[in-house]
């Protein structure tokens, strides 16, 4: 019979564990006729619109008609059409879809989190109830609440680092190498950028990743070689669309710095019932960019047993995770002014897009948890107090999420929700600017604003401006020009002139544009950034469609990519059962 600290007490932590994570999101079931706004407002919109291209329109959401003049979807770098994720997309409204895919992965992160605490030798119940620790956190909580879908991918970052820890395991470096192209197709750029940082510090302290990643090079050359093929091959269809974007460009790097004062930092840890309502009043900014409840449990606790186990033996064996705490610690607060990391860090081009250095607290507090989880395993004399510690600081954390959730809920929420599918077929006024979602379900209504806030340059004309004329007209000759359609992807025109003309479309040209059919041609070399055509009748009608012309070889390089991923897995599983 299996005693209280054996199997079964085990798997009553897990169901527990994954219970609390249910629990986390109760919220979302408590106030169903109610959906957050803000940043949820975006990806909704840009769920809508990959839903509705591909169940209503019949093709792939490339080119979204409605927003910033017609906006290049592939481009997008928080896209997911090729994320497993947009199978949810297909399957709910958008609201549930979001909400249900932040779930999933908390599962996901649950497990992959408690891989990482057990790799430092920690018992697997403790490692369960603090890997529930980092998935009901308040960073978390707060980015979720705000609206940053694309965040989901953070739940996975220690599953991450573990899977860099133990490169040792053969099928590791291709499981990092499938795991970083998902995140990449899943629109998880700052994930990505944050382990690539991390990583890059790893090698350079970490002897053992070392070792482990030139051993598998030397030992598996063509493996290794093939599994980085695969990855590029995979997330190509993500990286050059991004890479070549005039948006991507155009936008400038934000070389934004916060640094924060001692007062800030202690209510940033410590202030428990902190909301995104809560503005940090020196740069007013909502809570999430800066908020990473930690709370005072963890941090005596951790600062007991340094006390307790002898600090310098802690610092001799744990010095490299010390280390990177620390570090993260002073990049995230902006110690050392002109000093800090982080103005080295923003050097890097397209890389230093991504801002708002406090968002590393996320790195800080999971080295933190490590620590803190190494204190308790130690505590051997006194599991039973461990274990309290740990439901405690638990129960400590459900309560901030829930604060964060309702306050959400309560004061940020609207009633919309947006559920049906957009079934406009043209496009006859472009207005200046309308909100997010309700442009979709306007007939025929486009905008030029848009719900991307990285939108690219448009040179649009809004039916409020004096020198709009229309969707679509002759440059200079009297005649009569007609939008027949314009859906996702496809464009037709139908026109009767008094002479030869050029016909613009109050839309960007973009490079994906094709004529399909049509007596003209494209004018690729314009300023002013419209769709131009060249026509070689006095009348007839056009057909275009929206095809970059470098994308059906992506698409190839992504169903390769994963057949190459899938067959290098099971060869691998296949050589270690041997």
């Amino acid at each position: 019979m299996r005693g209280r600290d054996g199997l079964d007490g085990y798997r009553r932590i897990k169901i527990i564990c994954i219970l609390g994570v249910v629990i986390a999101y109760l919220p979302f079931v408590f106030f169903y006729d109610k959906v957050l706004a803000y940043d949820w407002d975006y990806f909704n919109a840009l769920a809508l619109f990959m839903r509705s291209a591909i169940l209503n329109y019949h093709t792939l959401p490339l080119q979204d008609p409605w927003v910033c003049g017609g906006m290049d979807v592939l481009s997008n770098p928080q896209n997911w059409i090729f994320s497993p994720f947009l199978l949810l997309t297909l399957l709910f409204s958008p609201y549930f879809a979001n909400a249900l895919s932040l779930l999933l992965l908390s599962f996901c992160g649950l497990w992959g989190a408690s891989k990482f605490f057990e790799h430092y030798g920690i018992d697997k119940k403790i490692a369960w109830a603090t890997a529930l620790l980092f998935v009901n956190s308040a960073w978390i909580g707060l980015h979720f609440v705000e609206g940053h879908i694309v965040y989901r991918t953070f739940l996975l970052f220690p599953y991450l680092i573990y899977i860099l820890l133990t490169l040792n395991h053969k099928k590791n470096f291709l499981i990092l190498c499938f795991l970083c192209a998902l995140i990449l197709l899943d629109g998880g750029m700052y994930t990505f950028i944050f382990f690539a940082y991390l990583s890059l510090l790893l090698l350079i302290i970490d002897k053992r990743v070392r070792t482990n990643l030139l051993a598998y090079m030397r030992f598996h050359p063509w493996e290794c070689a093939v599994g980085i093929t695969a990855f590029f091959m995979l997330s190509a269809i993500k990286i050059v669309p991004v890479l070549l974007s005039q948006s991507l460009v155009q936008t400038k790097a934000v070389l934004d710095f916060y640094p924060l004062n001692l007062k800030h930092i202690i209510s940033i840890f410590f202030s428990m019932f902190k909301t995104n309502n809560d503005y940090v009043p020196i740069y007013g900014w909502r809570y999430h960019e800066f908020g990473c409840y930690v709370g005072p449990i963890i941090v005596s606790t951790v600062v007991y047993g340094f006390f307790k186990y002898k600090y310098k033996i802690l610092l001799k064996e744990y010095w490299k995770e010390i280390t990177l705490l620390f570090l993260f610690f002073i990049i995230a607060s902006g110690i050392g002014g002109a000093w800090n990391p982080w103005h080295l860090m923003q050097k890097l081009p397209f890389i230093n897009k991504a801002h708002m250095q406090s968002r590393y607290f996320l790195i800080f507090f999971i080295y933190l948890l490590v620590l803190f989880a190494v204190i308790l395993q130690k505590m051997e004399d006194k599991k039973r107090w461990a274990m309290a510690i740990l439901l405690l600081v638990n129960l400590e954390f459900l309560i901030s999420r829930y604060v964060i959730l309702f306050d959400g809920f309560n004061n940020d929420a609207h009633s919309e929700r947006f559920d049906r599918l957009i079934i406009s077929k043209s496009v006859t006024t472009t207005h200046h600017d309308i909100n997010k979602l309700q442009i979709y379900y306007l007939p025929n209504r486009a905008s030029k604003e848009c719900y991307d806030p990285a939108k690219p340059k448009t040179s649009v004309i809004a039916a409020e401006n004096s020198t709009y004329r229309g969707e679509a007209y002759a440059l200079n000759a009297k005649g009569s020009v007609e939008i027949l359609r314009y859906t996702p992807g496809h464009l037709e025109i139908n026109y009767q002139l008094a002479q030869l003309d050029t016909l613009i479309v109050n839309t960007n040209l973009n490079r994906g544009w094709q004529l399909v059919s049509g007596p003209g041609e494209l004018l690729r070399s314009d300023e002013s950034n419209l769709l131009k055509i060249r026509v070689h009748d006095l009348q007839g009608s056009l057909h275009l469609k929206y095809v970059p012309k470098y994308f059906t070889l992506l698409l190839l390089l992504y169903g390769s990519g994963l057949l190459l991923f899938i067959g290098l897995l099971v060869r691998r599983k296949e050589i270690n059962g041997k």
